[in-house]
This record gives C-alpha cells, structure tokens and sequence, in this order.
C-alpha cells in the first residue's frame, strides 16, 4: 500500500508529464489518473481540479528553478558578476524548457493566476539575487546602498516586460531589450564596467524566436 504523499507525488508527476506532452487544455483528469494507474475518484482525495494540479505543478516548477539558481549562486568557481549573468542564462532556458505550462498562463481566464505565479517566482528569487548584490558592494564591484530593492526592481522588470501576455516582439526588438535591460539592471546596482549578453543567453533568444513561436516569456 503506497502511501498518501507517495500517491499524491505520483499524480503530480503524471499531470506535469501530460501538460508538457499536450497541454493543459487537452488534458483531463480521466488522462492524468490513467498515466498515475489510480482510479478517477482517488484524484479528488488530494486535489479538487485540474485548475488545483496545475497550480501545484507551477510550484514544483519553481522550486526546481529556484533550486538550480541556488546552486549556481553557491558556486566558488566564477565571481558574483558571472553569477548573476549565468543565473539570467538559466532562468531564461529552463523558462523555454517549461513552455508548454506556460503558454495557458497567458490566457485571460488564467491572468489572476498568471499574476500571481510571477509575483511568488520573483520573491523567491529575490532573496538569492540581493545577497549576490551584498558580495558585489562588499567586493567593490557593486555600488548600491539598496541590495533588496535593487534585486526586486531588476526580477520585477525583466519577468514583466519579456512576458508575451503584456509585450511581444521579434528576434531583433527582443534581442534589443534584452541588452537594454542588462544594460538598466547594471545601473541599479552600480556595476562600473559593462558585460555582454552571456553568449547562450543571446543564441537561445535567437534560436527561440528564429522558431514557430515570436513571443517571449523570459
């Protein structure tokens, strides 16, 4: 007899497989309970919808995501400012590698959870991107007196204005925006010497919007 946050876990794992593979709108409960090898009613014994799932595969996404960034951010090999850059680089593809989940998000009946999913991924990032920006001051290469602030301003710019349910554009105005915001986010926390786009950050812009898609969601 499995146990209930094995079985829970089970059905979790089975819902972010189908949504990946087909997409939220074309997965039901009957598909998810099918993949788990549990019958339609034990589902309801741990989530009341697929709208309940869905969320809860949003969380597991990102803690993973946070959990990564964390690693990188935890690394003794490269300096704070590489840090911070290869942390944008990650975000950015694991985003690409979750657009299936996404891409529902962007629709309005999804805007208040659409909303609240971004708000919740920039404070849990947030406190990893401050304390990067505490060792930057603390080594001279930073100059700024609000590392808090600082790293919710830059999270809160760069999740909003690449995000394709408020701004969309092509390869070139993307790539364009993408140095302008690392050019504004080095600014807020004063770094004294400019740095390039991370180069598989630019060649995953390009090769995203040189695809079937011409949107964002960064």
């Amino acid at each position: 007899m499995k146990s209930p946050e094995t079985r829970k876990s089970e059905l979790l794992a089975a819902a972010e497989t189908l949504f990946r593979e087909n997409g939220v709108d074309r997965t039901a409960v009957s598909d998810i309970v099918k993949k788990a090898g549990v019958a339609q009613g034990t589902f309801y014994n741990y989530y009341q919808s697929k709208d309940e799932i869905f969320a809860a595969v949003l969380e597991h996404v990102s803690e993973h995501t946070v959990m990564e960034i964390q690693r990188t951010a935890e690394r003794k090999d490269i300096g704070v400012t590489e840090k911070i850059g290869l942390i944008s680089q990650q975000d950015f593809l694991m985003n690409r590698e979750n657009d299936p989940l996404f891409d529902v998000l962007h629709e309005p009946r999804y805007a208040y959870a659409h909303q609240q999913y971004i708000v919740s991924r920039i404070l849990l990032i947030q406190p990893i991107y401050a304390k990067l920006i505490r060792q930057g001051v603390e080594e001279k290469l930073f100059d700024t007196p609000y590392p808090e602030q600082a790293a919710l301003l830059l999270l809160t710019a760069t999740k909003f204005v690449f995000d394709p349910a408020f701004f969309t554009y092509n390869s070139e105005e993307m790539l364009r925006m993408a140095e302008a915001v690392q050019d504004i986010n080095e600014r807020i926390v004063g770094i004294k010497t400019h740095n390039p786009l991370p180069k598989k950050l630019e060649q995953g812009i390009k090769n995203y919007n040189g695809s079937d898609k011409n949107e964002s969601n960064i």
